[in-house]
């Protein structure tokens, strides 16, 4: 299990292929994971990393409170230790808040920014709908009941019934905890304390705004809120998908990094 420390804990985390860098950043509860229909698409033509972030499966779970600029400086710490080159950086949902604090704490590591079903937090974006805060806030019932109750948040309708492999493969993986209850929280609670309006304006490398036209937990209207705000910015709204892209759409999201990624 390959690993960094980063930020004073430790950070597990798994590079594959070879070529221009492409760092992939996951969201609340979920580790690098998240990115395994995607990575091998991206490995032919860059070297892929993805990171279980701090409080997630085979990284260290310190106790909270957790910030999305902390959990950005873990992750340019593992950057800094991989001696990686500028690279594309993609976050995806509480990922894209940890990219973007990244990229605005050390904008020289970023050459290009992907954010990918996110927004920019704070009391001007449009918020969760009432049924994903409460798919977020229960964790009654078990890992397998918790990861049901997810999953028709986080994918489009239809979707176990097209992919039922996947489906398959997101139940086996949830029904082994990555969290603790403290460390759930402090995700949690990070991802609601964040805020980057005033300052994404000052983001000045290309950035990709990626979103589903039918995500449940971040609605859609935020990718045009980001981009208003981004100088350098440009939407791609996928038609019929959820929130959790990398396993709904996993070539649309691989071809959509690659293409950005190679200018």
């Amino acid at each position: 299990m390959p690993e960094v420390t980063s930020n004073g804990i430790r950070l597990h985390y798994q590079s594959e292929g070879a070529g221009p860098p492409v760092v992939l950043v996951s969201g609340l509860s979920y580790g690098l994971w998240t990115w395994r229909w995607v990575a091998p698409l991206l490995s032919g033509a860059h070297r892929v990393v993805r990171l279980d972030n701090r409080g997630v499966d085979g990284s260290d779970k310190p106790p909270g409170p957790y910030s999305t600029p902390q959990m950005a400086q873990d992750l340019l710490g593992l950057m800094d230790a991989l001696d990686l080159p500028a690279c594309t950086l993609v976050g995806l949902s509480l990922g894209g808040f940890i990219a973007q604090e990244a990229a605005l704490a050390r904008p020289e590591r970023v050459a290009r920014l992907v954010l990918m079903a996110t927004s920019f937090g704070g009391p001007n974006c449009l918020p969760p709908p009432p049924a994903a805060l409460e798919v977020m806030l229960d964790r009654e019932g078990g890992p397998r009941a918790i990861a049901e109750r997810a999953l028709t948040v986080n994918s489009s309708a239809g979707f176990p019934g097209r992919h039922p492999d996947r489906v398959e493969e997101y139940f086996r993986y949830r029904e082994r905890p990555g969290t603790t209850a403290g460390s759930y929280r402090a995700q949690l609670m990070a991802g609601v304390g964040h805020d980057s309006e005033e300052r994404i304006s000052s983001l000045r490398m290309p950035v990709l705004i990626l979103h589903g036209d039918q995500d449940q937990v971040v609605p859609p209207g935020n990718a045009d809120l980001l981009a208003k705000r981004i100088p350098a910015a440009r939407v791609r709204m996928l038609p019929g998908a959820g929130h959790l892209l990398p396993m709904e759409r996993p070539e649309e999201v691989a071809e959509a990094i690659s293409s950005f990624a190679s200018g």
